[in-house]
């Protein structure tokens, strides 16, 4: 594989699964699934039929990897460490960027999860010592429209670091968005300004980047009966994005 990265030191991903390792350099793709021309190939010797043949794709880019699901029908699933699990649809591209650590869960036949530990940005010297792999070319933008680190108000992205605070600090079902309240008191500001803030910033992720999830369906946006919380969608949006990482948690005790 032709080395994309600069000569002396280089940022690359570790790739493990069923004991063996991978190490993909800026640029470089590697496959997965049930085929045997895969460059891993899930449930090997005793094919789990429920996994699809060509179940993904991982491509390193600056500061983490896209996965991008090839199946037709099977979703996968990505999963923080620590951080929330995250599902990824079929024919769908989602990037690993703020998590350092991760993991991809395959799906397969009662109850089996086939996992592919990551490990992103580790530093280097020399060529990859892995398997070697071809060199791909990065996935199309159009695919991962909103993964740009956005110019937002400092006071509005303090907002959304609390916002996102368990989601980057904590592992599993407690892994989820804070609520107004919280997010309120964490700043020491009010409820209302917290809503109003995060508010004009979901009306402009969905107007002007396309961002799904995030604008209102008529129903009124409140934590009560009958009403939508929008903060799921959006603590998703700024944690798969880059645009709230571990380094914006440090100015909530600033």
């Amino acid at each position: 594989m032709k080395d994309t990265a600069s000569p002396g030191g280089r940022t690359y991903t570790k790739i493990r699964f069923g004991g063996r390792n991978w190490e993909l350099g800026i640029g470089a793709s590697i496959t997965f699934g049930r085929a045997d021309d895969s460059d891993i190939v899930i449930s090997r010797g005793q094919p789990d039929l429920v996994v699809s043949r060509k179940a993904g794709k991982l491509t390193a880019v600056p500061d983490g990897l896209l996965v991008s699901n090839e199946s037709s029908s099977r979703s996968l699933y990505l999963q923080g460490i620590p951080g929330p699990e995250l599902e990824i649809k079929p024919q769908m591209t989602l990037g690993t960027m703020p998590f350092r650590r991760c993991r991809v869960v395959v799906l397969g036949s009662h109850g089996a999860r086939y996992v592919l530990n990551i490990i992103c940005q580790a530093e280097a010297e020399g060529p990859p010592s892995g398997p070697a792999l071809r060199q791909a070319a990065v996935p199309d933008a159009a695919a991962t429209r909103g993964y740009q680190r956005l110019k937002l108000p400092p006071a509005q992205r303090r907002y959304l670091a609390a916002l996102c605070e368990p989601v980057l600090t904590r592992i599993g079902a407690s892994a989820v968005g804070a609520t107004y309240a919280r997010i309120a008191e964490r700043c020491g500001v009010s409820s209302s300004t917290v809503r109003n803030s995060l508010g004009a910033l979901r009306q402009k992720l969905s107007a002007e980047y396309g961002i799904p999830g995030l604008a209102h369906d008529g129903r009124p946006d409140a934590d009560g009966p009958g009403g939508v919380s929008f903060l799921a969608p959006l603590a998703a949006w700024a944690t798969a994005s880059g645009n709230i990482t571990s380094d914006d948690l440090e100015s909530l005790d600033s």
